[in-house]
This record gives C-alpha cells, structure tokens and sequence, in this order.
C-alpha cells in the first residue's frame, strides 16, 4: 500500500517524538486541491495547446500565493490577464536532405 505525503508526514512526526497535538492537527489537516482544470479554462476563453499549460502554471501560482484560498470562479476571473505570458513559436527543425547515391563506376 503507497501512502499519501499527509500520512508520511504524520509518520514523520510521530517517529520524532512531536508533540500530541501536533499530530492530531496533522491528521486532521485536509490537503487542498487545485480548482481549476482545463475545461473550465476552455470555457472561460483559453485556446487548449501550450497557452492553455501556461494559463494552468499562472493560475496555480495566484492559488498559492493566496495561500490556497482563491475560489475556482475568482481564479477564472483572471484566465485572460495580459500577465500571462505568449508561448514559444514553435521550433522548425530543418528537413534531412536525402544523400543521392553517386552513380556506380564501371571500371
């Protein structure tokens, strides 16, 4: 059984020797879960390829600043902010030229 990053640390905590307290608070303390996905962002007006993984890092960003606080709606509020950076033009690899064989020499 793999246990979740919560249980190893209130393993940790307990192998420690942390206070009682502590660990129940551990224990009690529910991980927060990002909001948004790509669906809201398709709804709320973002092109889905590489514009839409920039908006999700942005936005997870505003989330953690806040602490984890930010609501789904007030997160949207900003899936259009001219923060946001453009993504990279896409790379152009140049294509392989075939070798054409040299004609064979009668000798």
């Amino acid at each position: 059984m793999k246990l979740s990053g919560l249980d190893l640390v209130v393993q940790l905590a307990k192998a420690v020797c942390a206070d009682d307290s502590l660990i129940k608070e551990l224990e009690a303390w529910t991980v927060p879960v990002f909001p948004v996905k790509g669906l809201d962002l398709m709804g709320a007006g973002v092109k889905n390829g590489p514009k839409m993984k920039l908006t999700l890092n942005y936005l997870f960003e505003l989330w953690r600043t806040s602490k984890y606080a930010m609501s789904k709606e007030q997160l949207l509020s900003h899936a259009l902010d001219d923060s946001i950076p453009e993504p990279a033009p896409p790379v152009r690899m140049p294509k392989k030229r075939r070798h054409q064989e040299s004609p064979a020499k009668n000798v």
